[in-house]
């Protein structure tokens, strides 16, 4: 059988779909040394083509009503940045930075779209920030279509017994951009 025709044609009928679970992470109020972590999901179905990125930004960091801020994660040994993950699992390095594993519809990990970018639930890094003129940092992506690829995002704080107790608060930005 030969097949010939227009496969550059994708099926423009299939919308690209973004959905996460929960828009409310609340850490509640934060003591020093406590450390904490909050957890939501996101599905992503692009339209046939090439595939999507997922990036994130934050508005600034974590800040108090009178302007105390928790510092970006360094991770374990201060080697991670905003585009690239290292294993923080030490309990005595603070700040705050997050992890996405791709899972199964059982919630299994996976590493479906996000294996470039972390290599387990132990490796995290900082969000890119407006604040700074950061640029919104892909931390998710494939390269062909997808259906319902989920991803597990936490968010991970620990705060130094130097640290302010408080409420913190910032804003996350997550940005699903298909590719054609």
């Amino acid at each position: 059988m030969v097949k010939s025709g227009f496969q550059y044609v994708y099926d423009l009928y299939q919308p690209l779909s973004f959905k996460i679970d929960n828009l409310d992470l609340n850490f509640g109020h934060l003591v020093p040394s406590v450390g904490s972590t909050q957890s939501n999901i996101i599905t992503v179905t692009t339209p046939s083509g090439h595939g999507y990125e997922i990036l994130a930004t934050a508005n600034h960091p974590l800040l108090t009503n009178n302007s105390s801020t928790i510092p970006d994660t360094n991770c374990n040994a201060s080697n991670c940045t905003k585009n690239i993950s290292a294993v923080w699992n030490d309990p005595d390095k603070f700040g705050f930075g997050f992890n996405a594993i791709g899972i199964d519809t059982s919630g299994v990990a996976t590493n479906i779209g996000t294996s470039n970018y972390f290599t387990d639930s132990n490796y995290f890094r900082p969000f890119a920030s407006q604040s700074l003129s950061d640029n919104p940092q892909v931390f998710m992506s494939e390269n062909k279509p997808a259906k319902n690829h989920s991803a597990k995002i936490t968010y991970r704080i620990n705060i130094s017994p130097y640290q302010a107790s408080g409420f913190y608060e910032n804003s996350i930005s997550l940005i699903a951009i298909p590719k054609y």
